[in-house]
């Protein structure tokens, strides 16, 4: 005990209590192509995933302290995040994916009666000829 006591919290003998108690829900947000098809953000967009939901959120606060309410906040991110994705697409990928379409999808995993579920909410969608 003593030993431990010293040693404190460092690897191979922390408890790491951030794992310990994983939340009932989680979500993140994903680009889709017309067929469902989850694209990646870095070769097709030269963007980061881990930036997107901090780049809606932010965009979502801006639109909120505006006085905009919650759902339609979060749909004209979206679409404007949507919008910039397609502007960074690569040359050769742009006019591809802006003629089939893209869809801003939120999805959401929680714990129902022991089990996982899966649900997904398009948030926007862009299509240009």
């Amino acid at each position: 005990m003593i030993v431990l006591q010293i040693m404190g919290e460092r690897y191979p003998f922390s408890h790491f209590p951030m794992f310990s108690n994983l939340g009932e829900k989680s979500f993140w947000f994903q680009v889709e192509n017309d067929q469902q098809e989850v694209l990646p953000y870095v070769t097709c967009f030269r963007f980061r995933a881990s930036y997107l939901s901090k780049a809606l959120k932010k965009e979502t606060n801006i639109l909120r302290k505006q006085g905009m309410d919650k759902d339609e906040a979060m749909k004209q991110a979206s679409q404007t995040l949507l919008a910039y994705l397609l502007a960074r697409a690569t040359p050769e990928l742009k006019n591809e994916l802006a003629a089939g379409g893209l869809n801003m999808v939120e999805v959401t995993v929680s714990v129902v009666d022991d089990r996982l579920q899966e649900k997904r909410r398009v948030l926007a969608t862009l299509h240009q000829p």
